[in-house]
């Protein structure tokens, strides 16, 4: 039933953008909701091991504190460090060091638990087709441009990773989202603009600390991005990070009281160094990653061959730090796998001018070019790949999903 519902979903979806008179913005918004309720409709298997079967139990015991004992000790419970033995609710996950995702799960403990998927589901695919509005719309590109970006992001896009990990790739689409809008607006550092970016990636930060990484690499590209030397330095230091890791994490430790800088420390020893207890799920996960960052990768290089103008160069320079900062996360397996999932909604907009950079190509030449063979050739290998990813995200739905009965826990 996953496949099917997620293909129909798609073909409704095109149909939608192709057939009706409306804004681009009102059909995003309801190709979202059509995901949102296809999220609804379908539910992990009890025995798949996805992370949204925690985020339940954590519901779960969230809902029975506020019933039973009032928001107080709800409160408390979210709050409490697993390793505290005093919680008599052993499933319970802690969000003292993100007060903004314990927030949003007190307020999802009045709904049912499924409610939780659909609403991740509808951040992600909304600010992912916001990315491809923002493209399309400042190159005045047609609709069809649109719909190729639509159609390759739906079968690279991850569903039971991605949705069912709940935060990483929520806050890495919204701040993709974000960061594309302030830089193509051309915004001068001191003004309200970079306040609000600052504001919304705290904000993130409060939901899951990855964002922070983003964060923190954008205002790199920000403040440096005139100083091109600068920045080539400092994407070398991405790639050799694993050198320094650990003394950028000592610096925290004068932090470690404050729960958030507390909880960096505590998964750095768990996702850093050779010594890292926590590793990606399966070996076919690792070999899926790294043809992601291979396929991206080569699209990176083609874009910078070509010298595109559609794409605001201060955000391809934040595209080319977040990839040497990936590159040089390789031997962290979780860390790699966080950027990698993150990587598709923050490259998504080189994947959308894609045939925009064929066309120019075209008409810029009186014969067809080198760059322009190149070029069509990356669109082919991207089909190809988009191809497989959907085949094998299918696969994966279909094994860790089933139709909602609407009876049951969820």
């Amino acid at each position: 039933m996953f496949a099917v519902g997620y293909l129909l979903t798609i073909l409704i979806s095109l149909a939608i953008f192709l057939c009706v008179r409306s804004s681009l913005s009102v059909k995003v918004f309801i190709v979202a909701m059509l995901f949102m309720v296809f999220s609804f409709l379908i539910i992990p298997k009890l025995d798949s091991k996805v992370d949204a079967l925690q985020y339940f139990s954590s519901l779960d015991a969230i809902r029975t504190a506020r019933i039973n004992h009032g928001l107080t000790e709800a409160w408390r419970v979210i709050n409490t460090n697993p390793t505290d033995t005093s919680n008599s609710i052993n499933s319970v996950m802690s969000f003292s060091a993100t007060p903004v995702m314990a927030l949003v799960m007190l307020g999802m403990s009045y709904f049912p638990d499924i409610v939780l998927l659909s609403v991740v589901c509808f951040i992600d695919y909304f600010f992912a087709l916001k990315i491809i509005q923002l493209v399309v719309d400042k190159n005045k590109l047609s609709i069809s441009y649109y719909c190729f970006g639509f159609i390759i992001f739906c079968c690279i896009f991850a569903y039971s990773i991605a949705v069912s990990g709940i935060r990483n790739n929520m806050v890495g689409t919204v701040f993709a989202y974000f960061a594309l809008k302030y830089l193509e607006n051309e915004r001068v550092f001191f003004s309200w603009s970079t306040i609000s970016l600052l504001l919304i990636i705290i904000l993130l930060s409060l939901v899951h600390p990855y964002t922070l990484l983003l964060g923190l690499l954008l205002l790199l590209v920000i403040i440096f991005w005139r100083y091109k030397t600068i920045l080539r330095i400092i994407d070398g230091l991405m790639l050799l990070q694993s050198f320094f890791q650990r003394a950028i994490i000592m610096l925290l430790i004068p932090l470690a009281g404050i729960p958030f800088f507390s909880s960096i420390i505590l998964k750095s020893n768990q996702y850093l160094g050779k010594n890292a207890t926590i590793l990606i799920s399966s070996t076919a996960n690792l070999f899926r990653d790294i043809g992601r960052l291979l396929i991206f990768g080569l699209l990176l290089i083609i874009t910078l061959w070509v010298k595109q103008q559609f794409i605001d160069r201060r955000y391809i320079e934040f595209i080319i730090i977040f990839f040497c900062f990936a590159c040089g996360a390789f031997f962290d397996q979780l860390l790699f796998e966080r950027c990698m999932l993150v990587s598709l909604p923050i490259i998504l907009p080189l994947i959308i001018v894609l045939p925009a950079e064929f066309s120019s190509e075209l008409r810029s030449n009186e014969s067809i070019s080198l760059k322009t063979v190149a070029i069509y050739i990356m669109m082919i290998i991207l089909c190809l790949y988009a191809g497989f990813c959907l085949v094998d995200n299918l696969r994966a739905g279909t094994s860790y999903y089933e139709l909602f009965t609407f009876v049951g826990k969820y």
